[in-house]
């Protein structure tokens, strides 16, 4: 996703755009894979040094909270971000091979949820599911055997 695009959605949802918030884009848009707030920062001490590091990690969570940024917990437990096209609810398929992750659009999971919650008094404010295992292409290459 284009720089100009994350700005907009930031837009749209009605928060102010802010220089800051435009360098964080700008670093956001020039990454070609999953990142992490670390590669962010770098960016942005390299093209703005005056964007602190807790200005990033304030936008990462605001870009995150409006559906622009996901969050994948990686297999060392650190988390990782994915620009996503789509705004409303979806989950991510993670390819443990190459790493690449796909949007799916609506999870079926709700009546299943709503039917626990009922169960058991609780209230779901919403849910996170990964889902991990290889893409179509490392499988054709076999990646990850052994």
């Amino acid at each position: 996703m284009k720089s100009d695009q994350i700005i907009q959605r930031l837009a749209d949802a009605g928060f102010s755009v802010t220089r800051s918030r435009r360098v964080v884009a700008d670093a956001i848009a020039a990454q070609k894979r999953r990142f992490n707030a670390a590669d962010v920062e770098a960016i942005v001490a390299q093209v703005a040094p005056d964007v602190g590091r807790a200005t990033v990690f304030r936008t990462l969570a605001l870009l995150e909270r409006i559906g622009v940024l996901g969050r994948i917990h990686a297999r060392d437990g650190c988390a990782e971000y994915v620009v996503c096209s789509r705004s409303e609810h979806h989950h991510h398929l993670v390819c443990s091979a190459c790493g690449r992750v796909t949007e799916v659009a609506g999870c079926g999971l709700d009546s299943m949820l709503d039917e626990a919650a009922e169960r058991y008094g609780f209230q779901v404010d919403g849910h996170l599911v990964e889902i991990y295992g290889q893409c179509r292409s490392c499988r054709a290459l076999g990646a990850g055997e052994s």
